[in-house]
Protein backbone atom coordinates (compact mmCIF):
# COMPACT_ATOMS: atom_id res chain seq x y z
CA UNK A 1 0.00 0.00 0.00
CA UNK A 2 1.01 3.56 -0.44
CA UNK A 3 2.50 5.56 2.80
CA UNK A 4 -0.19 7.89 3.83
CA UNK A 5 0.42 10.93 5.25
CA UNK A 6 -2.04 13.37 3.59
CA UNK A 7 1.83 14.52 1.75
CA UNK A 8 0.96 17.94 3.25
CA UNK A 9 -1.82 16.32 4.62
CA UNK A 10 1.48 1.28 -52.87
CA UNK A 11 1.71 3.89 -51.70
CA UNK A 12 0.47 7.28 -51.09
CA UNK A 13 3.23 9.35 -49.62
CA UNK A 14 2.29 10.98 -46.34
CA UNK A 15 1.22 14.50 -46.56
CA UNK A 16 3.42 15.10 -43.31
CA UNK A 17 6.86 13.77 -42.54
CA UNK A 18 9.62 13.78 -39.63
CA UNK A 19 13.19 14.18 -41.42
CA UNK A 20 15.60 12.69 -38.70
CA UNK A 21 19.59 13.78 -38.66
CA UNK A 22 21.90 11.47 -40.06
CA UNK A 23 25.15 11.16 -38.36
CA UNK A 24 27.58 9.29 -39.84
CA UNK A 25 26.92 6.74 -36.83
CA UNK A 26 26.34 6.53 -33.22
CA UNK A 27 29.17 5.80 -31.10
CA UNK A 28 28.90 3.21 -28.51
CA UNK A 29 28.92 4.22 -25.01
CA UNK A 30 31.91 4.00 -22.39
CA UNK A 31 30.92 1.39 -19.67
CA UNK A 32 33.63 1.36 -17.16
CA UNK A 33 31.18 -1.60 -14.85
CA UNK A 34 30.72 -3.53 -18.38
CA UNK A 35 31.92 -7.21 -17.69
CA UNK A 36 32.46 -9.28 -20.74
CA UNK A 37 31.87 -12.58 -19.01
CA UNK A 38 30.01 -15.87 -20.23
CA UNK A 39 26.27 -15.93 -19.83
CA UNK A 40 26.24 -12.09 -18.89
CA UNK A 41 25.01 -9.26 -21.10
CA UNK A 42 27.07 -6.30 -21.66
CA UNK A 43 25.26 -3.44 -20.20
CA UNK A 44 25.28 0.30 -18.40
CA UNK A 45 24.09 1.98 -15.53
CA UNK A 46 24.46 5.66 -16.16
CA UNK A 47 25.52 7.79 -13.00
CA UNK A 48 23.16 8.77 -10.44
CA UNK A 49 20.82 11.71 -11.00
CA UNK A 50 19.14 13.66 -7.89
CA UNK A 51 15.70 15.23 -8.77
CA UNK A 52 15.11 18.44 -7.51
CA UNK A 53 12.78 21.12 -7.46
CA UNK A 54 13.49 24.44 -8.27
CA UNK A 55 13.72 25.51 -4.38
CA UNK A 56 16.14 22.69 -3.64
CA UNK A 57 13.32 20.23 -2.58
CA UNK A 58 14.04 16.75 -3.27
CA UNK A 59 11.53 15.08 -5.85
CA UNK A 60 10.44 11.26 -5.49
CA UNK A 61 8.95 9.68 -8.52
CA UNK A 62 6.40 7.22 -7.93
CA UNK A 63 4.11 7.18 -11.09
CA UNK A 64 6.11 7.93 -14.83
CA UNK A 65 4.83 8.58 -18.22
CA UNK A 66 6.75 9.11 -21.47
CA UNK A 67 4.99 12.21 -23.47
CA UNK A 68 4.71 12.41 -27.49
CA UNK A 69 6.86 14.75 -27.08
CA UNK A 70 9.73 13.09 -25.16
CA UNK A 71 9.29 14.71 -22.09
CA UNK A 72 8.63 12.46 -18.80
CA UNK A 73 6.01 13.07 -16.48
CA UNK A 74 6.10 12.11 -12.35
CA UNK A 75 3.41 12.26 -9.94
CA UNK A 76 4.76 11.77 -6.56
CA UNK A 77 6.15 14.39 -3.31
CA UNK A 78 9.17 16.20 -2.67
CA UNK A 79 11.02 16.66 0.95
CA UNK A 80 13.56 19.05 2.12
CA UNK A 81 16.23 16.24 2.51
CA UNK A 82 18.05 13.87 0.38
CA UNK A 83 18.18 10.77 2.93
CA UNK A 84 15.33 8.97 3.08
CA UNK A 85 15.92 7.75 5.82
CA UNK A 86 15.66 10.56 8.24
CA UNK A 87 11.68 11.39 8.69
CA UNK A 88 10.84 14.59 7.40
CA UNK A 89 8.31 17.01 6.24
CA UNK A 90 6.61 15.97 2.75
CA UNK A 91 4.17 18.09 0.16
CA UNK A 92 2.73 16.58 -2.91
CA UNK A 93 4.06 17.23 -6.26
CA UNK A 94 3.35 16.32 -9.98
CA UNK A 95 6.69 17.52 -12.27
CA UNK A 96 8.05 16.76 -15.76
CA UNK A 97 11.51 16.47 -17.05
CA UNK A 98 13.33 16.65 -20.49
CA UNK A 99 15.67 13.18 -20.58
CA UNK A 100 19.74 14.09 -20.76
CA UNK A 101 20.22 13.61 -24.65
CA UNK A 102 21.70 10.40 -25.43
CA UNK A 103 25.68 11.14 -24.80
CA UNK A 104 25.27 14.89 -23.12
CA UNK A 105 26.96 14.45 -18.96
CA UNK A 106 24.51 13.61 -16.93
CA UNK A 107 24.19 16.24 -14.13
CA UNK A 108 24.20 15.44 -10.30
CA UNK A 109 20.81 17.38 -10.09
CA UNK A 110 17.81 17.31 -12.59
CA UNK A 111 16.03 20.48 -11.89
CA UNK A 112 12.38 19.48 -12.58
CA UNK A 113 9.60 21.55 -14.34
CA UNK A 114 7.03 21.66 -10.95
CA UNK A 115 3.41 20.94 -12.30
CA UNK A 116 -0.18 22.17 -10.35
CA UNK A 117 -3.12 19.64 -10.87
CA UNK A 118 -6.49 20.64 -10.91
CA UNK A 119 -7.45 19.03 -7.71
CA UNK A 120 -10.64 19.69 -5.68
CA UNK A 121 -9.30 19.30 -2.24
CA UNK A 122 -5.99 21.32 -2.02
CA UNK A 123 -5.52 21.45 2.06
CA UNK A 124 -9.20 22.78 2.50
CA UNK A 125 -10.74 23.29 5.57
CA UNK A 126 -14.24 22.32 6.32
CA UNK A 127 -14.80 22.42 9.99
CA UNK A 128 -14.13 19.98 11.67
CA UNK A 129 -12.52 18.40 8.68
CA UNK A 130 -9.03 19.32 6.92
CA UNK A 131 -9.45 17.68 3.57
CA UNK A 132 -6.55 16.73 0.92
CA UNK A 133 -6.43 15.23 -2.50
CA UNK A 134 -3.27 13.94 -4.09
CA UNK A 135 -2.79 11.56 -7.16
CA UNK A 136 -0.13 9.14 -5.29
CA UNK A 137 -2.03 5.71 -5.75
CA UNK A 138 -4.40 7.27 -9.10
CA UNK A 139 -4.07 4.90 -12.10
CA UNK A 140 -2.45 6.40 -14.87
CA UNK A 141 -1.99 6.07 -19.06
CA UNK A 142 -2.43 7.70 -21.80
CA UNK A 143 -5.16 8.63 -23.95
CA UNK A 144 -5.65 7.97 -27.67
CA UNK A 145 -4.32 11.71 -28.32
CA UNK A 146 -1.73 11.64 -26.12
CA UNK A 147 -2.77 13.09 -23.19
CA UNK A 148 -1.74 11.96 -19.60
CA UNK A 149 -4.90 10.55 -17.82
CA UNK A 150 -5.15 9.77 -14.69
CA UNK A 151 -8.71 8.53 -12.35
CA UNK A 152 -8.91 8.33 -8.82
CA UNK A 153 -6.68 8.86 -5.99
CA UNK A 154 -5.69 9.59 -2.46
CA UNK A 155 -8.46 11.91 -0.21
CA UNK A 156 -7.21 12.38 3.10
CA UNK A 157 -9.50 13.54 5.63
CA UNK A 158 -8.79 14.90 9.53
CA UNK A 159 -11.45 15.41 11.97
CA UNK A 160 -9.64 17.72 13.65
CA UNK A 161 -12.02 17.90 16.71
CA UNK A 162 -11.03 14.23 17.51
CA UNK A 163 -8.49 13.52 15.22
CA UNK A 164 -9.53 10.81 13.64
CA UNK A 165 -7.84 10.26 10.08
CA UNK A 166 -9.31 8.91 7.11
CA UNK A 167 -7.79 7.87 3.46
CA UNK A 168 -10.36 7.74 0.86
CA UNK A 169 -10.22 6.84 -3.00
CA UNK A 170 -10.71 10.15 -5.12
CA UNK A 171 -13.99 10.00 -7.64
CA UNK A 172 -12.64 12.19 -10.29
CA UNK A 173 -9.99 12.00 -13.19
CA UNK A 174 -7.61 14.44 -14.74
CA UNK A 175 -6.05 15.03 -18.53
CA UNK A 176 -2.80 16.76 -19.07
CA UNK A 177 -2.08 17.79 -22.66
CA UNK A 178 1.49 19.04 -22.36
CA UNK A 179 0.45 22.16 -21.05
CA UNK A 180 -2.91 22.66 -19.84
CA UNK A 181 -4.13 20.41 -17.22
CA UNK A 182 -7.93 19.69 -16.68
CA UNK A 183 -10.18 17.83 -14.45
CA UNK A 184 -12.77 15.92 -16.04
CA UNK A 185 -15.93 17.65 -15.30
CA UNK A 186 -17.89 14.84 -14.70
CA UNK A 187 -16.99 12.50 -11.45
CA UNK A 188 -16.93 8.50 -11.75
CA UNK A 189 -20.04 6.91 -11.39
CA UNK A 190 -18.83 3.45 -10.12
CA UNK A 191 -19.98 2.75 -6.12
CA UNK A 192 -18.13 0.23 -3.67
CA UNK A 193 -18.69 -1.23 -0.99
CA UNK A 194 -18.69 1.49 1.30
CA UNK A 195 -21.59 3.21 -0.80
CA UNK A 196 -18.69 5.85 -2.46
CA UNK A 197 -17.62 6.39 -5.86
CA UNK A 198 -13.77 6.68 -5.03
CA UNK A 199 -10.97 4.96 -6.36
CA UNK A 200 -7.63 4.26 -4.65
CA UNK A 201 -5.34 1.93 -7.25
CA UNK A 202 -6.97 2.47 -10.11
CA UNK A 203 -6.68 0.61 -13.45
CA UNK A 204 -7.04 2.34 -16.43
CA UNK A 205 -7.19 0.46 -19.86
CA UNK A 206 -6.98 1.97 -23.42
CA UNK A 207 -9.94 0.18 -24.97
CA UNK A 208 -9.68 -0.07 -29.18
CA UNK A 209 -12.33 2.34 -29.87
CA UNK A 210 -10.70 5.41 -27.70
CA UNK A 211 -12.17 5.13 -24.64
CA UNK A 212 -10.65 3.82 -21.18
CA UNK A 213 -11.90 1.52 -19.33
CA UNK A 214 -11.67 1.60 -15.37
CA UNK A 215 -11.49 -0.99 -13.32
CA UNK A 216 -11.07 -2.12 -9.42
CA UNK A 217 -9.52 -0.10 -6.26
CA UNK A 218 -10.84 0.73 -2.77
CA UNK A 219 -13.33 3.78 -1.88
CA UNK A 220 -11.98 3.36 1.63
CA UNK A 221 -8.66 2.85 2.52
CA UNK A 222 -8.77 3.79 6.13
CA UNK A 223 -9.75 2.74 8.87
CA UNK A 224 -11.30 -0.20 7.73
CA UNK A 225 -10.65 -1.25 3.74
CA UNK A 226 -13.31 -1.10 1.54
CA UNK A 227 -13.52 -2.52 -2.14
CA UNK A 228 -14.74 -0.79 -5.16
CA UNK A 229 -14.90 -3.71 -7.80
CA UNK A 230 -17.55 -1.93 -10.07
CA UNK A 231 -16.14 -1.30 -13.68
CA UNK A 232 -16.71 1.82 -15.87
CA UNK A 233 -15.64 3.60 -19.23
CA UNK A 234 -14.86 7.09 -19.57
CA UNK A 235 -15.59 8.60 -22.90
CA UNK A 236 -13.01 11.09 -23.80
CA UNK A 237 -15.53 12.38 -26.79
CA UNK A 238 -18.38 13.74 -23.85
CA UNK A 239 -15.57 14.43 -20.94
CA UNK A 240 -17.67 11.51 -19.08
CA UNK A 241 -18.00 8.09 -17.30
CA UNK A 242 -20.59 4.76 -17.82
CA UNK A 243 -21.65 2.39 -15.69
CA UNK A 244 -19.88 -0.82 -17.30
CA UNK A 245 -20.70 -3.31 -14.30
CA UNK A 246 -21.73 -2.95 -10.84
CA UNK A 247 -20.30 -3.55 -7.39
CA UNK A 248 -22.30 -7.14 -7.44
CA UNK A 249 -21.59 -7.78 -10.78
CA UNK A 250 -17.89 -7.42 -11.52
CA UNK A 251 -16.15 -11.08 -10.19
CA UNK A 252 -13.93 -10.89 -6.71
CA UNK A 253 -11.02 -12.46 -9.04
CA UNK A 254 -10.53 -9.36 -10.54
CA UNK A 255 -9.40 -7.56 -7.76
CA UNK A 256 -5.20 -6.70 -6.69
CA UNK A 257 -4.21 -4.71 -4.08
CA UNK A 258 -1.44 -4.16 -6.39
CA UNK A 259 -4.39 -2.94 -9.42
CA UNK A 260 -5.30 -5.29 -11.66
CA UNK A 261 -3.58 -6.37 -14.59
CA UNK A 262 -5.95 -5.68 -17.26
CA UNK A 263 -5.16 -6.48 -21.45
CA UNK A 264 -7.25 -5.71 -24.26
CA UNK A 265 -6.50 -8.74 -26.45
CA UNK A 266 -5.31 -9.00 -29.99
CA UNK A 267 -7.85 -11.25 -31.25
CA UNK A 268 -11.05 -11.50 -29.15
CA UNK A 269 -11.89 -15.52 -27.33
CA UNK A 270 -15.55 -15.60 -28.55
CA UNK A 271 -17.30 -11.99 -26.97
CA UNK A 272 -14.43 -11.73 -24.73
CA UNK A 273 -12.10 -9.02 -25.69
CA UNK A 274 -9.44 -8.47 -22.53
CA UNK A 275 -8.60 -10.54 -20.08
CA UNK A 276 -7.70 -9.54 -16.20
CA UNK A 277 -5.31 -11.17 -13.75
CA UNK A 278 -6.37 -10.14 -9.66
CA UNK A 279 -4.00 -10.78 -6.73
CA UNK A 280 -5.14 -14.37 -6.71
CA UNK A 281 -3.34 -15.25 -10.39
CA UNK A 282 -6.53 -16.52 -12.04
CA UNK A 283 -7.47 -15.04 -15.67
CA UNK A 284 -10.58 -13.72 -15.94
CA UNK A 285 -12.15 -13.13 -19.74
CA UNK A 286 -14.37 -9.78 -19.99
CA UNK A 287 -16.60 -8.40 -22.64
CA UNK A 288 -16.78 -5.19 -23.80
CA UNK A 289 -18.99 -5.69 -26.55
CA UNK A 290 -20.88 -9.17 -26.35
CA UNK A 291 -23.86 -10.19 -23.98
CA UNK A 292 -21.44 -12.00 -21.58
CA UNK A 293 -19.11 -9.34 -19.16
CA UNK A 294 -17.15 -11.73 -17.04
CA UNK A 295 -15.82 -15.30 -17.34
CA UNK A 296 -13.54 -15.76 -14.63
CA UNK A 297 -11.26 -19.14 -15.21
CA UNK A 298 -10.54 -21.81 -12.55
CA UNK A 299 -6.61 -21.50 -13.42
CA UNK A 300 -4.50 -20.87 -10.84
CA UNK A 301 -1.29 -19.71 -11.69
CA UNK A 302 0.96 -22.70 -11.38
CA UNK A 303 2.83 -23.44 -8.04
CA UNK A 304 -0.21 -21.77 -6.37
CA UNK A 305 -1.41 -22.98 -2.82
CA UNK A 306 -4.22 -22.62 -1.22
CA UNK A 307 -4.51 -19.23 0.44
CA UNK A 308 -1.80 -17.85 -1.49
CA UNK A 309 -2.34 -14.62 -3.23
CA UNK A 310 0.42 -14.91 -5.96
CA UNK A 311 -0.03 -11.65 -8.34
CA UNK A 312 0.63 -9.95 -4.92
CA UNK A 313 3.67 -7.55 -6.18
CA UNK A 314 3.77 -9.10 -9.61
CA UNK A 315 4.76 -7.19 -12.62
CA UNK A 316 3.12 -7.90 -16.15
CA UNK A 317 3.66 -7.24 -19.63
CA UNK A 318 1.53 -8.66 -22.81
CA UNK A 319 3.98 -10.40 -24.30
CA UNK A 320 5.09 -8.74 -28.40
CA UNK A 321 2.25 -9.66 -30.58
CA UNK A 322 3.48 -11.11 -34.22
CA UNK A 323 2.84 -10.60 -37.49
CA UNK A 324 2.93 -14.74 -37.66
CA UNK A 325 0.67 -15.83 -35.00
CA UNK A 326 2.54 -18.61 -32.86
CA UNK A 327 6.01 -17.34 -34.56
CA UNK A 328 8.12 -17.31 -31.13
CA UNK A 329 6.42 -20.03 -29.56
CA UNK A 330 2.73 -18.38 -27.53
CA UNK A 331 0.06 -17.18 -29.21
CA UNK A 332 -0.81 -13.43 -29.64
CA UNK A 333 -2.43 -12.06 -26.05
CA UNK A 334 -0.20 -14.20 -24.01
CA UNK A 335 0.13 -12.14 -20.59
CA UNK A 336 3.90 -12.38 -18.79
CA UNK A 337 3.72 -12.92 -15.09
CA UNK A 338 6.82 -11.99 -13.59
CA UNK A 339 7.53 -12.58 -9.68
CA UNK A 340 4.98 -11.85 -6.83
CA UNK A 341 3.66 -12.70 -3.48
CA UNK A 342 6.85 -13.08 -0.96
CA UNK A 343 6.92 -16.70 0.74
CA UNK A 344 5.72 -17.95 -2.86
CA UNK A 345 7.47 -19.96 -5.46
CA UNK A 346 6.02 -17.24 -7.51
CA UNK A 347 8.87 -14.43 -5.79
CA UNK A 348 11.53 -16.34 -8.37
CA UNK A 349 9.49 -17.60 -11.32
CA UNK A 350 8.50 -15.69 -14.47
CA UNK A 351 4.60 -17.46 -15.81
CA UNK A 352 2.82 -17.20 -19.35
CA UNK A 353 -0.56 -17.25 -19.66
CA UNK A 354 -1.57 -18.14 -23.40
CA UNK A 355 -4.73 -17.09 -23.74
CA UNK A 356 -5.43 -19.06 -26.95
CA UNK A 357 -4.85 -22.14 -25.99
CA UNK A 358 -6.29 -20.89 -22.50
CA UNK A 359 -3.58 -22.75 -20.29
CA UNK A 360 0.01 -22.04 -18.71
CA UNK A 361 3.11 -22.45 -20.34
CA UNK A 362 6.34 -24.34 -18.55
CA UNK A 363 7.51 -22.13 -16.07
CA UNK A 364 10.76 -20.22 -16.30
CA UNK A 365 13.11 -19.51 -12.99
CA UNK A 366 14.33 -16.00 -12.38
CA UNK A 367 17.31 -17.62 -10.34
CA UNK A 368 16.30 -14.37 -8.32
CA UNK A 369 14.09 -13.90 -5.67
CA UNK A 370 12.13 -10.40 -6.33
CA UNK A 371 9.34 -8.88 -5.34
CA UNK A 372 7.28 -5.43 -7.17
CA UNK A 373 10.14 -5.75 -9.71
CA UNK A 374 9.28 -3.86 -13.28
CA UNK A 375 9.30 -5.46 -16.61
CA UNK A 376 9.74 -3.29 -19.69
CA UNK A 377 9.09 -4.17 -23.48
CA UNK A 378 12.15 -3.56 -25.12
CA UNK A 379 12.46 -2.53 -29.06
CA UNK A 380 14.19 -6.06 -29.74
CA UNK A 381 11.34 -8.18 -28.01
CA UNK A 382 13.01 -8.75 -25.14
CA UNK A 383 11.67 -8.05 -21.60
CA UNK A 384 13.56 -6.21 -19.11
CA UNK A 385 13.24 -7.19 -15.54
CA UNK A 386 14.60 -4.42 -13.53
CA UNK A 387 14.50 -3.62 -9.61
CA UNK A 388 12.26 -5.13 -7.35
CA UNK A 389 13.37 -5.91 -3.61
CA UNK A 390 13.60 -8.81 -1.04
CA UNK A 391 14.75 -9.37 2.78
CA UNK A 392 18.52 -9.21 2.02
CA UNK A 393 20.86 -7.24 -0.36
CA UNK A 394 21.51 -10.16 -2.73
CA UNK A 395 23.79 -9.21 -5.38
CA UNK A 396 21.94 -10.22 -8.54
CA UNK A 397 18.85 -8.45 -6.93
CA UNK A 398 20.87 -5.43 -8.18
CA UNK A 399 21.35 -6.68 -11.66
CA UNK A 400 18.55 -6.51 -14.37
CA UNK A 401 17.28 -10.07 -16.03
CA UNK A 402 16.39 -10.30 -19.83
CA UNK A 403 13.73 -12.72 -20.65
CA UNK A 404 13.49 -13.50 -24.30
CA UNK A 405 10.31 -14.80 -25.30
CA UNK A 406 11.75 -16.60 -28.38
CA UNK A 407 13.88 -18.84 -25.58
CA UNK A 408 12.45 -18.69 -22.90
CA UNK A 409 14.80 -20.79 -20.25
CA UNK A 410 16.03 -18.95 -17.30
CA UNK A 411 16.63 -15.22 -18.18
CA UNK A 412 20.04 -14.14 -18.47
CA UNK A 413 21.55 -11.32 -16.53
CA UNK A 414 23.06 -8.44 -17.06
CA UNK A 415 26.77 -7.48 -16.63
CA UNK A 416 26.65 -4.50 -13.94
CA UNK A 417 25.31 -3.77 -10.47
CA UNK A 418 23.14 -1.04 -9.66
CA UNK A 419 24.48 0.64 -6.70
CA UNK A 420 20.91 0.68 -5.06
CA UNK A 421 18.31 -1.56 -4.63
CA UNK A 422 14.73 -0.19 -5.90
CA UNK A 423 11.83 -1.90 -4.34
CA UNK A 424 8.44 -0.81 -4.11
CA UNK A 425 7.31 1.90 -5.83
CA UNK A 426 10.44 2.02 -8.48
CA UNK A 427 9.12 3.01 -11.95
CA UNK A 428 10.87 2.22 -15.34
CA UNK A 429 10.20 3.32 -19.01
CA UNK A 430 11.82 2.73 -22.04
CA UNK A 431 12.71 6.15 -23.78
CA UNK A 432 12.77 6.49 -27.74
CA UNK A 433 17.34 6.44 -27.92
CA UNK A 434 16.47 3.05 -26.04
CA UNK A 435 17.54 3.58 -23.22
CA UNK A 436 15.82 3.08 -19.91
CA UNK A 437 14.99 5.44 -16.91
CA UNK A 438 14.83 4.16 -13.83
CA UNK A 439 14.17 6.03 -10.52
CA UNK A 440 12.23 5.86 -6.86
CA UNK A 441 11.72 2.64 -5.36
CA UNK A 442 12.23 1.70 -1.83
CA UNK A 443 14.96 -0.23 -0.12
CA UNK A 444 14.70 -3.93 1.12
CA UNK A 445 11.96 -4.05 3.29
CA UNK A 446 9.10 -1.67 2.51
CA UNK A 447 6.92 -1.88 5.67
CA UNK A 448 9.60 -0.49 8.36
CA UNK A 449 12.44 0.37 5.70
CA UNK A 450 13.69 3.59 4.03
CA UNK A 451 11.17 6.10 1.98
CA UNK A 452 11.16 6.61 -2.03
CA UNK A 453 14.63 7.79 -3.23
CA UNK A 454 14.42 11.07 -4.80
CA UNK A 455 17.01 9.97 -7.51
CA UNK A 456 16.96 8.12 -11.33
CA UNK A 457 19.80 6.40 -13.63
CA UNK A 458 19.32 5.98 -17.12
CA UNK A 459 19.97 2.34 -18.61
CA UNK A 460 21.68 1.27 -21.05
CA UNK A 461 20.41 -2.24 -22.55
CA UNK A 462 22.90 -4.61 -24.27
CA UNK A 463 21.94 -3.07 -27.74
CA UNK A 464 23.38 0.53 -26.54
CA UNK A 465 26.49 -1.02 -27.63
CA UNK A 466 26.19 -1.17 -30.71
CA UNK A 467 28.25 1.80 -33.31
CA UNK A 468 26.05 0.56 -36.67
CA UNK A 469 22.58 0.66 -35.12
CA UNK A 470 19.88 1.10 -38.26
CA UNK A 471 18.51 4.40 -38.44
CA UNK A 472 15.26 5.20 -39.76
CA UNK A 473 15.80 8.66 -41.94
CA UNK A 474 12.43 9.60 -42.02
CA UNK A 475 8.62 7.97 -41.54
CA UNK A 476 5.48 9.78 -41.15
CA UNK A 477 3.86 11.36 -38.17
CA UNK A 478 0.34 9.95 -38.23
CA UNK A 479 -0.17 5.90 -38.83
CA UNK A 480 -3.83 4.76 -40.01
CA UNK A 481 -4.85 1.28 -38.86
CA UNK A 482 -5.05 -0.85 -41.70
CA UNK A 483 -3.07 1.40 -43.93
CA UNK A 484 0.17 1.14 -45.85
CA UNK A 485 2.74 3.94 -45.25
CA UNK A 486 6.24 4.63 -46.60
CA UNK A 487 9.70 4.80 -44.50
CA UNK A 488 13.43 5.61 -45.36
CA UNK A 489 16.24 3.66 -43.55
CA UNK A 490 20.13 4.04 -44.08
CA UNK A 491 20.73 0.22 -43.96
CA UNK A 492 18.56 -2.61 -44.66
CA UNK A 493 16.38 -3.95 -41.65
CA UNK A 494 13.87 -6.75 -41.08
CA UNK A 495 11.44 -5.85 -38.97
CA UNK A 496 9.77 -2.69 -37.67
CA UNK A 497 8.37 -2.46 -34.42
CA UNK A 498 5.27 -0.48 -32.57
CA UNK A 499 5.98 0.01 -28.60
CA UNK A 500 3.32 1.71 -26.68
CA UNK A 501 4.59 5.03 -25.03
CA UNK A 502 5.28 3.53 -20.76
CA UNK A 503 2.91 4.64 -18.28
CA UNK A 504 4.18 2.79 -15.19
CA UNK A 505 3.33 3.12 -11.40
CA UNK A 506 3.99 0.82 -8.65
CA UNK A 507 5.83 -1.60 -10.99
CA UNK A 508 3.04 -2.13 -13.27
CA UNK A 509 2.31 -0.52 -16.62
CA UNK A 510 -0.99 -0.69 -17.24
CA UNK A 511 -1.20 -0.41 -21.68
CA UNK A 512 2.31 -1.88 -22.38
CA UNK A 513 2.41 -3.04 -26.05
CA UNK A 514 4.66 -4.23 -28.65
CA UNK A 515 3.33 -4.86 -32.30
CA UNK A 516 5.62 -6.46 -34.72
CA UNK A 517 4.41 -4.47 -38.17
CA UNK A 518 4.39 -6.34 -42.01
CA UNK A 519 6.67 -4.87 -44.28
CA UNK A 520 5.39 -5.51 -47.51
CA UNK A 521 8.16 -4.70 -49.68
CA UNK A 522 11.74 -2.77 -49.38
CA UNK A 523 14.15 -1.77 -52.36
CA UNK A 524 17.57 0.01 -51.97
CA UNK A 525 17.51 3.51 -52.79
CA UNK A 526 21.11 5.47 -53.29
CA UNK A 527 21.22 7.02 -50.66
CA UNK A 528 19.57 4.13 -48.32
CA UNK A 529 16.70 2.01 -48.13
CA UNK A 530 12.71 2.25 -48.67
CA UNK A 531 9.97 0.44 -47.28
CA UNK A 532 6.28 -0.45 -47.64
CA UNK A 533 5.01 -1.13 -44.11
CA UNK A 534 1.44 -1.96 -43.19
CA UNK A 535 -0.16 -0.12 -39.79
CA UNK A 536 -2.03 -2.89 -37.51
CA UNK A 537 -4.55 -3.85 -39.32
CA UNK A 538 -7.41 -3.25 -36.62
CA UNK A 539 -7.17 -1.38 -33.18
CA UNK A 540 -7.50 -4.88 -30.99
CA UNK A 541 -3.85 -5.49 -32.16
CA UNK A 542 -2.61 -1.59 -31.07
CA UNK A 543 -5.05 0.37 -29.88
CA UNK A 544 -5.06 4.17 -31.02
CA UNK A 545 -2.45 6.42 -29.29
CA UNK A 546 0.93 7.26 -29.69
CA UNK A 547 3.93 4.65 -30.22
CA UNK A 548 7.65 4.56 -30.61
CA UNK A 549 8.89 3.39 -34.50
CA UNK A 550 12.11 1.57 -34.23
CA UNK A 551 13.47 -0.42 -37.41
CA UNK A 552 15.50 -3.76 -35.82
CA UNK A 553 18.22 -4.95 -38.35
CA UNK A 554 19.27 -8.95 -38.76
CA UNK A 555 20.86 -9.06 -35.89
CA UNK A 556 17.56 -7.40 -33.73
CA UNK A 557 19.76 -4.50 -33.30
CA UNK A 558 16.86 -1.54 -32.90
CA UNK A 559 17.10 1.91 -33.71
CA UNK A 560 16.19 5.48 -32.01
CA UNK A 561 12.58 5.60 -32.61
CA UNK A 562 10.04 7.93 -34.02
CA UNK A 563 7.32 8.54 -32.10
CA UNK A 564 3.91 8.37 -34.49
CA UNK A 565 0.62 8.81 -33.41
CA UNK A 566 -1.68 6.00 -34.57
CA UNK A 567 -5.16 6.39 -35.45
Amino acid sequence: MCTLSLISLAVLMPQSFIELDEPAFEAPLSSSNLVAANDLIPDAWGPLIRLRATDGWFSVPVHATLMPDGRVHFIGYERPIEDPSVASDQRKATFIIDPIPLGSPAPNDHVVTSLTPPLDANALFLPPYFIDDTLFCAGNTLTADGQVFTAGGTRGVIDITTGDTFALGMPYATRFDGTNWTRVPNDMVGIGAAGLNGRWYTTPTRLPDGRILVTSGYDVVIPTPSLNLSAEIYDPQTDSFALFSSLTDAPLEIFNGDYTHAFVLPEPIGTFDLVMFGHVGTPVLASTEGASTWAPLAIPRPGTLPGQTPNNGTSSALLPIRVEDGEWGYSNGAVMMTSGQPGTSHMQNVDVFDTQTLSWMKRVDLGVKRHHPSTVLLPDGRVLIVAGHNSTDIPDLRRNAYFDPRNPRRPKLGSSYSDEVRGYHNVAVLLPDGRVLVGGGRDLVTATGPAEKSNMRYYSPSYMFDPNRPRIKSAPEVLRVGKIFNLHTNKSVSEFVLVALGSMTHSVDMNQRHVQLDKQLSFKLPNGYAHVVAAPANPRIAPPGFYMLFALDNRRVPSKAVIVQLK
